[in-house]
């Protein structure tokens, strides 16, 4: 049996490397502009709102053929006045509400916002109806650590692809 060349390998390290530093480069992309929205928010100007709406829904998740397999969704509805204008919003914090695997983990999302309490609102002053409850991005955090990890498998990857010929040799 052949053995595999070893520039083979230098070369399969080289393509992992690569691929790692591309995913890292449009994931780290995404973090800044997520972390980017929650950032320019502490500008934004704040007005009292009402909590109108807070449950968990539940739907039946898609790729599973079990017919008890649900994700749960927090949903919440506010109003808020802004220059006498009423508005509705539902975002707690920048980007999407992740779905959960547990109800509980859901209604732990909306403990603080239960319906009729009262809530400082965080809109845009240029355009009032983008608001948030939470002027945070959990996303953004999220990405970041993974365009790390990424960073990491990139070194590693090269490290090899240029140390295997030191090993061999």
């Amino acid at each position: 049996m052949n053995s595999i060349p070893l520039s083979f390998v230098q070369f399969l390290f080289c393509v992992l490397a690569a691929g790692a530093v591309n995913a890292m480069v449009v994931i780290l992309i995404m973090a800044l502009i997520e972390g980017g929205r929650s950032s320019s928010s502490k500008n934004w100007s704040s007005a009292y709102g009402v909590i109108t709406e807070s449950y968990v829904t539940s739907e039946r998740k898609e790729e599973s053929s079990k017919p008890d397999d649900f994700v749960y969704r927090p949903v919440l509805a506010y109003e808020y006045v802004v220059g006498g204008r009423r508005y509705a919003g539902s975002r707690i914090y920048f980007g999407a509400l992740q779905k959960d695997k547990e109800r509980a983990a859901s209604e732990k999302k909306l403990t603080a916002y239960p319906v009729g309490a009262p809530v400082s609102v965080f809109y845009n002053p240029a355009l009032p109806s983008d608001a948030v409850l939470e002027r945070t991005s959990p996303q953004a955090g999220f990405l970041g650590r993974l365009a790390l990890g990424l960073m990491v498998t990139s070194l590693v990857a090269l490290a090899f692809a240029f140390l295997i010929p030191k090993w061999v040799g």
